[in-house]
């Protein structure tokens, strides 16, 4: 005959998942495979305005029923275009 036995601890006041995770690596995965999605299969990719406009378009369709996901694709859909607009400015002081 064999015994099983379980040992787990129920708390009255269980924190969410992602409460305890950290954000920050998430939404780092997230804006890499925004960005891994939505380059063209060319040699030039596309632009990050067209990118980010992706991005926010499926952050819309996710909006009512994920909120915390939409807002992430939003956060990296700005990012995204923020870094392309500084290397845009930085490179074009460069050539000054």
């Amino acid at each position: 005959m064999t015994d099983t036995t379980f040992d787990f601890q129920v708390s009255r006041h269980p924190q969410p998942f992602f409460a305890a995770a950290p954000i920050a690596p998430f939404v780092a995965v997230i804006a890499q495979l925004a960005r891994q999605a939505f380059v063209r299969s060319a040699d030039r990719p596309a632009s990050a305005q067209r990118q980010a406009r992706a991005v926010r378009a499926l952050a819309d369709r996710y909006r009512n029923t994920d909120r915390g996901f939409a807002a992430d694709l939003y956060v990296a859909a700005d990012r995204h275009e923020e870094e392309a607009r500084s290397r845009r400015e930085g490179s074009a002081a460069n050539r000054r």
